[in-house]
């Protein structure tokens, strides 16, 4: 089996990712998944990897044109999901990483507000956080993650024990919105596609809610105040702006 998809953007939930998307789909040497598909969900899907992989039902996801091409997978979850970033080196060791992170706080809150709007929840935001624990039992869970998935470190060292640092590409989403030329040149020039190539910005499933108290996102830039400093270290980011001192 010859590998297929070239690269990979595995986060992080609510961090911009489907904005990505859209400015990765517009470049004209780049092949990404057959609409209605958005994200693949492959690597994440248990069901699948329950037994040896069928990599062409991930290739079926994609046009021979996009095959063809620079190829693409938009799957934030990969970041978070066990074993998905093991199963990506397995089926491509040369993957190209995008690992899009936000300000966890604002991640935390954002993630709440759309299972809530969903009405996958039930509870309201403070509930919601100090239950989580005991409602994701521990592992892994697709929607009562608010606050886990918020922890990027063991997100990063997971993936750097994976791939080599410079398969992988780390960028803040506030980054990706107020630099987009500059931001898109070099992640254009990270996948060696043309980087003057630059879609237009635009801003994609933008959402406004109600603001958090003030003590509350005090505590919760308490809470999240190490693995930010754990994940400045090992991707070489500037997040001052995430943290409290």
């Amino acid at each position: 089996m010859e590998s297929r998809v070239n690269f990979t953007v595995i986060g992080t939930q609510k961090g911009g990712t489907q904005a990505l998307n859209q400015f990765l789909k517009a470049h004209p040497e780049i092949g990404m998944v057959t609409p209605p598909v958005i994200a693949p969900h492959f690597f994440d899907n248990e069901k699948i990897f329950s037994d040896i992989p069928d990599y062409e039902v991930y290739h079926r996801m994609y046009s021979e044109k996009s095959l063809a091409m620079l190829t693409g997978d938009v799957t934030p979850i990969y970041s978070y999901w066990p074993n998905a970033v093991a199963r990506i080196k397995a089926y491509n060791p040369d993957m190209k990483i995008i690992f899009l992170l936000r300000d966890p706080v604002l991640r935390t809150y954002s993630h709440w507000n759309m299972e809530y709007s969903r009405g996958d929840e039930k509870l309201g935001f403070l509930k919601a956080i100090l239950t989580e624990n005991r409602r994701r039992a521990g592992g892994a869970h697709r929607i009562y993650s608010y606050l886990h998935r918020s922890l990027y470190a063991p997100q990063v060292v997971n993936l750097l024990e994976y791939f080599e640092r410079k398969q992988c590409l780390f960028i803040k989403s506030d980054e990706l919105q107020r630099s987009h030329v500059e931001v898109m040149s070099r992640i254009f020039s990270f996948l060696d596609v043309d980087s003057t190539i630059i879609p237009e910005q635009q801003s994609v499933h933008a959402r406004h809610y109600p603001q958090m108290p003030s003590w509350l996102n005090f505590t919760l830039r308490l809470y999240f105040q190490r693995d930010i400093v754990s994940v400045e270290q090992l991707t070489g980011l500037d997040l001052k702006a995430w943290r409290l001192i």
